[in-house]
């Protein structure tokens, strides 16, 4: 995506940070929870290759957390 494409007011912009904010939560907070609960089960084979899932999925939304900070600290220059 070119940034410099994304024509937006400064309002859309503080909008879109706090929406961002509230996405990263939501990542972090799943995450913990998943890894919460998995603490709970007792057959160690589910456990742990859930555990292995939840991890690769934190890593790829931690990916698309990063790139898409990268967007919209382009469009702040």
């Amino acid at each position: 995506m070119n940034p410099d494409a994304i024509q937006t007011t400064d309002a859309e912009r503080s909008e879109g940070v706090v929406v961002f904010q509230a996405a990263v939560l939501a990542l972090d907070g799943g995450a913990l929870n998943v890894e919460i609960n998995l603490g709970s089960i007792k057959d160690e084979g589910y456990r742990t290759e859930n555990a292995a899932k939840a991890r690769e999925a934190r890593a790829e939304g931690t990916r698309l957390r990063d790139a898409a900070l990268a967007t919209v600290e382009a469009t702040l220059r």
